[in-house]
């Protein structure tokens, strides 16, 4: 014998069953919901890996919603998360004017790790930049006599950035409260004078 030739019909079956199976692979890997492999790997509680950082920012919007839409199904909150991962979530939210992301940025702002509140703050001026969005100022101010923000009766680097935001977005209602705010400070009605 020469060699036993398979039917035709089942070739084109072996290809088939490959080809699924090579789909079904990538439906998981781009797919979070199911893809929970890697959000499992990701250790939201501890600070972000160099690793996951640069997955986390090079992946898609809609990848990044899928993700957060998995963790709060399980009950976690902006609040669960390090506080690195709280700086990557603003970070990719700031101009996303989406439910999900406007949910997290004003979380932020009144976020318990103060460089967090900052690097929000400064993120919402840019959100809201030239707008003169009033509503916007007001969030902002809302958060500035946070009494997180002063230690020892001193205003910190958060008061700065929630001034230079209040500026960024512009207007003359906000324009009046930033000063209004730094008025109640020496050192932050200095800066205030300074933008």
């Amino acid at each position: 014998m020469t060699g036993v030739s398979l039917p035709k019909a089942y070739l084109q079956y072996k290809v088939l069953i490959r080809a699924l199976a090579v789909f079904i692979c990538l439906i998981l890997l781009v797919n979070p919901i199911h893809a929970e492999s890697r959000s499992m790997q990701m250790d939201i509680t501890k600070p972000i890996e160099q690793t996951d950082w640069k997955f986390f920012l090079d992946s898609t919007q809609t990848w990044r919603a899928k993700l957060w839409e998995f963790y709060t199904y399980q009950g976690k909150k902006l609040s669960d998360w390090s506080w690195t991962w709280r700086l990557a979530w603003i970070r990719v939210c700031h101009l996303d004017h989406s439910n999900w992301c406007s949910d997290i940025m004003e979380d932020s702002l009144k976020d318990k790790a103060m460089v967090v509140r900052s690097k929000a703050a400064k993120l919402w001026g840019r959100r809201y930049l030239g707008t003169k969005d009033t509503k916007a100022g007001l969030k902002l101010s809302k958060v500035y006599h946070l009494r997180e923000n002063d230690r020892h009766g001193k205003p910190m680097f958060v008061k700065k950035s929630i001034l230079s935001a209040l500026k960024d977005i512009g207007g003359e209602k906000n324009l009046q409260l930033g000063k209004k705010l730094s008025a109640t400070q020496d050192l932050m009605k200095h800066y205030w004078n300074s933008l």
